[in-house]
């Protein structure tokens, strides 16, 4: 049995003994658990699945998903499968210790607001992350002023 709850519903599913039938595309998404806090990994998630699933009332269910609600699906089915999202990255280095990125903000006059619509978001939590290379802390200062920035800017700030 898994739980899920996107942002934007203000009930929880709850799907019992859920299965992804087909998996479509695939996008590169940070990831992160309470499983294994402090920390958050890129890792690749399909952009569509389709599941079946038994409501908490008996009625058998299919579902299709998309982007985010795709991701948690893959995440908690994953989870049933005793697999962690530490189990997909590619390598060890795709893992980022939200530590040290936080010593890495208190040592610059600037930061970047990320205000992400995917899985931190669920845990009502927002994370702020110093431009250059996240990995090690090391920040790039790029301004000296606050960035509010998505994630796509933080991809275009880590590659300039």
């Amino acid at each position: 049995m898994i739980v899920l709850q996107l942002p934007e519903e203000e009930e929880a599913r709850i799907l019992i003994n859920p299965e992804i039938t087909r998996r479509d595309g695939e996008r590169e998404v940070e990831e992160g658990c309470l499983s294994v806090p402090g920390y958050l990994g890129t890792i690749m998630r399909s952009e569509r699945v389709k599941a079946r699933a038994i409501s908490e009332s008996g009625a058998k269910l299919r579902l299709v998903a998309d982007q985010i609600f795709a991701q948690a699906l893959e995440h908690e089915v994953d989870h049933l499968d005793g697999i962690l999202y530490l189990d997909h990255l590619k390598s060890h280095e795709d893992l980022v210790d939200l530590s040290k990125l936080e010593e890495a903000e208190h040592q610059h006059d600037f930061e970047i607001e990320v205000e992400d619509e995917g899985l931190m978001k669920n845990r009502g939590e927002k994370r702020v992350l110093i431009a250059g290379d996240l990995t090690d802390g090391v920040a790039d200062i790029k301004d000296e002023k606050i960035l509010e920035a998505t994630e796509k800017d933080l991809e275009r700030l880590s590659e300039g």
